[in-house]
């Protein structure tokens, strides 16, 4: 597999940082002198009692219809049920209600990113950054750009949200991507070098430098990351695939054999897992075995590249994440 096609795979990653924790309830200086009934919905909330909170905030809403909070957490609520129209109502109304509310913008542009509707999110996050400057606003800019095919203009948005937040692993970690979409592994590398500092078990992170190094021919690198990413997430398909390979260029066939093995039935329908463990059997000399998984690589479909912000909704959608705390920092 070529290094530019495996370096398409970083978009996959992209919302493991990025995508897992941008909605999320933030109690403004506005809403400290809070209702009982509006305290009681959060906690109810907090508690995972999704309807009894709809029901509280409803009630909230009956008696006080300009309730920006109210409307927030509704809408975040909404969104986490699949229920896009009301949810965006609420969004709307909250931000519409108190405009200057950063955290508000940014939770209603998240939502039209999830909708793929990039326009209204690029006019929301400007307003966002005109009110006032947060790291989450000029990531999810830094995705709009690389789905543009804009690299270096989403370098220069993710350098402003890590010199903004240089603490969080998600911004060193997408600035990352963005120099990998340029081919600049030596920068991509110092970053992800950043955000392994931050959080050494950080699955996404792993990944991408045992990707960069298989890029490199650095087998042995690949094979420690690679193989740390996979003991994260062993039912992912892709790493184990990878895995396989970084075992195969280190003359590791027994390690190799058995990765391959697993991608592929982790990945059934993924030409590539096929492939490759053609290539591990036809490297241990099982000619008529490999020949078989060839023949299947071959007549699987292949499958269309996946842009960065499409692979972003998509597990954005699997990996929603509301935080519910009046400390929470976008």
């Amino acid at each position: 597999m070529s290094p530019g096609r495996r370096r398409a795979g970083w978009a996959k990653s992209l919302i493991l940082c990025l995508c897992t924790g941008l909605l999320w309830y933030s109690v403004a200086p506005q809403a400290l002198a809070q209702t009982e009934d509006f305290q009681r919905a959060v906690q109810e909330y907090r508690l995972g009692q999704q309807d009894r909170a709809m029901t509280s905030l409803q009630a909230i809403l009956r008696e006080d219809p300009d309730y920006a909070p109210a409307h927030e957490l509704l809408g975040l609520i909404l969104t986490a049920n699949s229920d896009h129209q009301k949810a965006l109502s609420h969004l709307l109304r909250a931000a519409q209600l108190w405009p200057n509310h950063a955290v508000y913008q940014v939770n209603l542009a998240v939502f039209y990113l999830r909708q793929l509707r990039i326009k209204d999110a690029e006019v929301v996050l400007d307003h966002s950054l005109n009110s006032a400057p947060r790291p989450q606003a000029y990531r999810l800019l830094g995705v709009i750009r690389l789905d543009q095919q804009r690299a270096q203009a989403a370098i220069r948005l993710f350098r402003e949200a890590t010199a903004l937040a240089p603490r969080e692993l998600a911004g060193w970690y997408d600035l990352g991507l963005a120099y990998e979409a340029i081919s600049d592994t030596d920068s991509a590398l110092m970053c992800y070098g950043q955000a392994l500092q931050l959080d050494p078990k950080d699955f996404a992170t792993h990944r991408q430098i045992g990707l960069a190094n298989l890029d490199r021919g650095h087998a042995a690198e690949a094979r420690d990351h690679l193989h740390e990413a996979s003991t994260l997430q062993p039912e992912d398909g892709e790493v184990a695939m990878y895995l396989s390979q970084a075992y195969l260029y280190a003359g590791d066939l027994e390690n190799a054999s058995e990765s391959a093995k697993r991608a592929a039935r982790l990945l059934p329908d993924d030409p590539r897992s096929h492939y490759q463990l053609g290539l591990v059997l036809a490297r241990s000399e099982m000619m008529n075995e490999s020949a078989k998984e060839f023949e299947l690589s071959e007549r699987l479909p292949r499958k269309l590249a996946v842009g960065p912000l499409e692979r972003w909704r998509q597990l954005s959608e699997t990996r929603k994440r509301i935080v519910p705390d009046s400390d929470a920092r976008p």
